[in-house]
């Protein structure tokens, strides 16, 4: 294995360590009490990528599955808030990004997974991804904004860019999302940075308000991949 890589499993397991002990059998109580729901889903994804075979992810993704809202998503305010009713773009992707690498490292069983997903899009999907399934108000500006990289925030082209995988990315309730992000296309083609994070930034992969790579193939993949399941066979 590169160094590089054994360096990132190095890494990877001491932030695991630092709050489930290897070797010791993981009590689901802490995963809830001591981290919020986002954080599971982090180590999921991180742990799925550098540590497969670690036995700790397994009670991590248990403890997603058992937390799944009634509306289909998650939210982190379930720890400290636990009558919380209605799930959180936020947690949602940052949860199903984590089981979805949990699938892939043989982690989750697939099925399982693909269940749990089609409920959490669903609930995405009446919300037309960033908009009351109530009012059709937009729940928050700021998830409009092309931002990259995204840290734990939703925003349309990040919900997009996951849909883009999945039998949904041609479905009608997309629409509104889809002409958001071609809204945004300047006339050679690309997209811009819009705004930036806030948070602790160490270095700008690129600077607000200039040409983005990243957004520019993220939105091109999306929308690629929607002429595609719309193209006939």
């Amino acid at each position: 294995m590169p160094t590089r890589l054994e360096r990132l499993h190095k890494a990877a397991d001491l932030q695991i360590s630092s709050l489930l002990v290897p070797g010791r059998p993981v009590e689901r109580r802490v995963l809830k009490e001591r981290l919020d729901l986002c954080h599971v889903g982090f180590w999921l994804r991180i742990g799925s990528a550098f540590l497969p075979g670690d036995e700790r992810l397994k009670a991590m993704a248990e403890v997603i599955f058992e937390l799944q809202m009634a509306d289909g998503g998650w939210n982190c305010r379930i720890r400290n808030y636990p009558n919380t009713t209605h799930s959180s773009f936020n947690t949602t992707f940052n949860v199903l990004e984590g089981l979805r690498e949990a699938v892939r490292a043989g982690v989750v069983e697939r099925a399982r997974f693909e269940a749990a997903e089609s409920r959490a899009l669903e609930f995405m999907l009446a919300h037309r991804l960033y908009k009351s399934d109530k009012t059709g108000a937009v729940v928050e500006e700021r998830m409009t904004h092309l931002t990259f990289p995204s840290y734990w925030h939703y925003t349309v082209l990040r919900g997009l860019d996951y849909m883009r995988t999945t039998r949904y990315i041609n479905d009608a309730r997309l629409k509104d999302a889809i002409e958001l992000v071609e809204s945004k296309q300047k006339p050679n083609g690309r997209w811009t940075v819009e705004k930036r994070i806030p948070g602790i930034t160490f270095f700008d992969m690129e600077k607000p308000g200039s040409e983005s790579r990243w957004n520019t193939l993220r939105a091109l993949r999306v929308l690629n991949s929607r002429q595609q399941a719309s193209s006939p066979c």
